[in-house]
């Protein structure tokens, strides 16, 4: 049976994130610069994501193709846009502002590597 730990599920969550790349035949990737160095820990995140020790936006830009996560981030930033002020408790603009920053950030790596390429 498998411990069930943060750890545990970390390594999970990254082995199966790496069968699916290598069935997809997909290359390994690194999360964009803002989302690997974990600014996404903010005074709008809930601290139960700062006490992960991987992010699940990080697992989810491993295992995503660029497009289906550029496709994810552009489902959040209409959710929380049309959600802003409907929802008791949560900050949407200010999530809506984080996916959108995201999203100009993989535009641009997506531009710079069809521009080096």
């Amino acid at each position: 049976m498998i411990e069930n730990t943060d750890e545990s599920l970390n390594t999970i969550l990254m082995n199966e994130a790496a069968k699916i790349r290598k069935s997809n035949n997909v290359t390994t990737k690194q999360p964009c610069k803002e989302i690997q160095d974990n600014n996404i820990n903010d005074d709008h995140t809930p601290s139960y994501y700062a006490k992960m020790p991987v992010q699940p936006i990080s697992v989810m830009r491993s295992i995503l193709t660029p497009d289906e996560f550029i496709g994810y981030l552009k489902g959040n930033i209409i959710k929380y846009a049309m959600r802003a002020g409907k929802k008791g408790n949560t900050d949407d603009k200010a999530k809506f502002e984080t996916y959108k920053k995201w999203l100009h950030k993989e535009l641009q790596d997506k531009q710079d590597k069809n521009e080096v390429l």
